[in-house]
């Protein structure tokens, strides 16, 4: 007998950001990229140029399995891409990575030399919205939904699986042997002498899978707001102040827009970036959001947001720092 219950989960998510800027690198701000990492995967988002610095600054190898997602195709959001992929081979990688990305993203880097060893498979989206099924794969779904900005932008937001709390009592009395229990999880049933058991008979309760929401480059989008409601983590886009003059006009979000989108999506955080290199002072782009969305951060480079998988769930902010 062991306690009251089990679980099967990798116990934590993590957000690793290192691209925060707009349109250019700016002093410390590299070009748009941050990264999802699980037990079961990594998700690289957007991939500015020297992006693939961020696999090392962060320890987290190159031979990990491998989603990337592109937001649209402006250069600083997908442009990382060649040397990424020479990067990972450099380092022996084997392991099968899949890029998602807006339509025609294959045929933009095809003036490139995509150098690489390992299996490489491009799933372009098309239409105003969809879903990916990659829990066979990667251990996640993305919604994707058309983005207001460039034409055939997107936004994405990634759901991972529930997480189901097994009576353990139950499953002793069973007989169901320890080393069957993951199968019972992960495929709803198990056959153990001769006898199927099913999941829902062993359940002592189920956590909801963490949300997290991304952005991209965008105007405000309620059709991003509704697929991201209930997500633990929202990455907005702000890359000019509600006081500019470029915030009425450009095709980008303001810190107040961000706000409003994680208000009505009823996020648990929100974390800002993209920003313009006109702001020094990233406080004050954060003081126009925490107005209105109190629960908000700027993205910076070093910047870790770590989530338990458990509900209910919490949430950790810390600066990375080599070892």
């Amino acid at each position: 007998m062991v306690g009251r219950g089990e679980e099967v989960t990798c116990g934590k998510i993590s957000i690793y950001f290192w691209g925060v800027s707009a349109t250019r690198p700016f002093a410390e701000r590299e070009p748009p990229c941050a990264i999802v990492a699980s037990c079961s995967s990594i998700i690289l988002l957007d991939v500015g140029e020297g992006c693939q610095k961020a696999l090392e600054h962060f320890n987290l190898g190159f031979n990990k399995r491998m989603v990337v997602l592109i937001s649209h195709l402006h250069g600083d959001h997908y442009l990382g891409l060649p040397p990424l992929l020479h990067t990972l081979s450099l380092s022996g990688r084997s392991e099968g990575l899949m890029i998602i990305g807006p339509p025609y993203l294959h045929r933009a880097l095809q003036t490139y030399d995509l150098r690489h060893d390992f299996p490489l498979v491009f799933a372009e989206v098309w239409g105003v919205q969809g879903v990916l099924d990659l829990r066979w794969w990667a251990g996640f779904t993305i919604s994707y939904v058309a983005a207001p900005h460039a034409p055939l932008s997107y936004s994405y937001v990634i759901r991972y699986p529930d997480i189901p709390h097994l009576d353990s009592s139950k499953l002793d009395e069973a007989g169901i042997p320890r080393e069957a229990r993951r199968s019972l999880v992960e495929h709803g049933y198990v056959v153990v002498d001769g006898r199927e058991f099913r999941l829902k008979d062993f359940l002592r309760s189920i956590d909801p899978g963490p949300v997290i929401a991304y952005s991209g480059d965008t105007l405000p989008n309620a059709a991003f707001i509704a697929r991201s409601k209930g997500a633990d983590v929202m990455i907005h886009e702000a890359t000019f102040s509600e006081l500019e003059e470029k915030a009425k006009t450009a095709p980008h979000s303001s810190p107040v827009d961000a706000a409003e989108a994680a208000l009505k999506a009823r996020a648990k955080l929100l974390v800002l970036t993209h920003f313009s290199t006109r702001y020094r002072d990233l406080e004050k782009l954060v003081d126009e959001a925490r107005r209105i969305f109190p629960r908000t951060i700027y993205a910076f480079k070093g910047l870790v947001v770590q989530l338990t998988t458990k509900t209910p769930r919490t949430i950790f902010l810390r600066k990375f720092e080599e070892v």
